[in-house]
């Protein structure tokens, strides 16, 4: 029923509850209806600030702007490190890589430090076979897609992860689910 619907919305889920709720509201049935009304009057005003917000973003200029072809290579990157992970462990993969990008200590490309091999090859992905026989997922597009139009969360020296501890002589930033995000040791 509505009114069940209604206070749910509260967290009143059980039958006992909802019963219980049934005879307030059938006590208290205008104060109710008022605040149907003020409820649904919010909605409104809040539907209004969404649409004003939605216009702002799409005038929003891109955080970064990359090639289709490093598109790609990033999103499998991302799935092949770090498919069965949240989004947010996905988008700090593609994080940790741009601010490799932006790093003196790396190349200076997407391509290069993903494929990079010297000093020591850094995606273990790229060399054990998971990235050739991985297919990229919505989430992970959708992960480097959002580092694009919002920028990088991370600080510039989170430059690693892992999904089997932090590395040794790293200073540990966060771990998000299994995967653990670093920093160069100052």
């Amino acid at each position: 029923s509505a009114v069940y619907l209604a206070f749910t919305v509260k967290g009143i889920v059980n039958s006992e509850e909802q019963v219980a709720a049934e005879s307030l509201y059938e006590t208290t049935e205008s104060s109710f209806s008022m605040s149907v009304v003020y409820a649904a009057q919010s909605n409104s005003s809040i539907e209004e600030e969404n649409e004003c917000e939605e216009e702002e973003v799409e005038n929003k200029e891109p955080a970064y702007t990359i090639s289709d072809e490093e598109f790609e290579l990033l999103a499998r990157l991302v799935t092949a490190e770090a498919e069965n992970q949240s989004f947010k462990a996905q988008y700090y993969v593609a994080c940790v890589v741009m601010n490799r990008v932006e790093s003196e200590y790396f190349p200076d490309s997407i391509t290069e430090v993903i494929w990079q091999k010297e000093p020591a090859r850094q995606f273990s992905s790229m060399w054990n076979g998971r990235y050739d026989s991985c297919e990229t997922t919505e989430s992970c597009y959708e992960a480097v897609e959002y580092l694009l139009e919002n920028g990088n969360e991370l600080p510039d020296d989170v430059l690693y992860f892992t999904s089997c501890g932090y590395l040794p002589n790293t200073k540990p930033y966060t771990k998000v689910m299994d995967m653990y995000y670093s920093s160069q040791k100052e």
